[in-house]
């Protein structure tokens, strides 16, 4: 996400949503350039909340990007100014060599209001869980506002199902209409211990080579 960072305008609501900015620390004489409430003041910082920002949001996805990991904030420049803050449509992500998601929104088709709302949100970062219920008027996404990474899982009423790369390069799961329960975790890579292994076995043979070596010199 640095790439698609650098693109971010503070003065457009929307992009708070997009990356899931929820709270502002400004010097104490200073605005926030968007609707916010101050929360606490000390010293010369005041601490301000953007109400109604999250992790989450219920979006319309419309229309494809292609990126890899070398220009993944190429595109940001050009989508990120368009956002709407009322009824945002985000773009779908080809990543490498990974076919996007198609959109929920067919193309040239206009959104008639909202395409859900957010009803809770209980976030447990330090284990890497989320859970939201949200309340989807049409088939939607449910966008998680953290770089997408192949180890969040997510499940939908209970039910894993896939997760989709969602501009700038965020992480999305697919709801129909209705009242779903949505559950995110991050579960990281699993080959770890594998990797442990390999790196103790690499690290002795250097140790042995290393002894070889000093017992040659020595002869």
């Amino acid at each position: 996400m640095s790439d698609p960072e650098v693109d971010f305008d503070e003065v457009k609501p929307a992009d708070y949503a997009a990356f899931g900015i929820r709270w502002l620390i400004l010097p104490s004489y200073m605005q926030p350039p968007v609707p916010a409430v101050r929360v606490e003041r000390r010293g010369p910082y005041a601490l301000w909340r953007i109400p109604d920002s999250g992790y989450v949001q219920v979006v319309d996805t419309r229309g494809v990007v292609s990126a890899t990991s070398g220009d993944l904030g190429s595109f940001a420049a050009t989508f990120l100014p368009g956002l709407s803050s009322t009824d945002p449509i985000f773009p779908t992500v080809a990543y490498g060599p990974a076919q996007a998601a198609p959109g929920t929104l067919p193309l040239g088709e206009q959104p008639h209001g909202p395409p859900g709302q957010i009803i809770s949100e209980r976030p447990d970062l330090t284990d890497g869980v989320l859970e939201t219920t949200v309340l989807a008027t049409r088939s939607s996404v449910v966008l998680l506002s953290v770089s997408y990474n192949p180890g969040w899982q997510a499940t939908v009423d209970g039910r894993a199902s896939p997760t989709e790369m969602v501009a700038p390069a965020l992480i999305g799961v697919r709801v129909g209409p209705g009242v779903h329960t949505v559950r995110f975790v991050y579960r990281g890579f699993p080959d770890y211990p594998q990797l442990f292994v390999l790196a103790a076995i690499g690290l002795i043979g250097l140790i042995v080579i290393e002894r070889r070596r000093r017992s040659l010199a020595k002869s």
